[in-house]
């Protein structure tokens, strides 16, 4: 019970451990990387510019929720590569994950 290797609490919030309970904490820790996109410009553009890549899955998401297996079909790209997109999109914050594999457009 008293390894040493073992650090309590106390020190590790002293030391500037921060709790996380969700996505968010964590993601909150990376924000310098992926700060928060603004949703649009006066003109109607998004400011966060996508690759041509990102723009297919975008575009593909413009109807609303879409399942992970029809944004695979929707882009002929293999299960691999759609979920490292998503994940980068996610990550943006473009994107938000739904239960079953379902993702959303966030913002505009």
């Amino acid at each position: 019970m008293h390894h040493t290797a073992m650090v309590r609490p106390p020190a590790l919030i002293k030391n500037g451990a921060k709790l996380c309970e969700t996505v968010e904490d964590i993601l909150s820790e990376f924000e310098y990387l992926f700060p928060a996109p603004k949703t649009e410009d006066p003109k109607g553009s998004s400011l966060m510019p996508l690759g041509e890549e990102e723009a297919l899955i975008w575009h593909l998401l413009e109807d609303g929720e879409c399942h992970l297996d029809a944004l695979i079909r929707g882009s002929g790209w293999p299960a691999s590569r759609v979920s490292v997109l998503l994940m980068t999109m996610e990550m943006k914050r473009l994107v938000n994950r739904l239960p079953g594999q379902v993702f959303q457009r966030l913002g505009k």
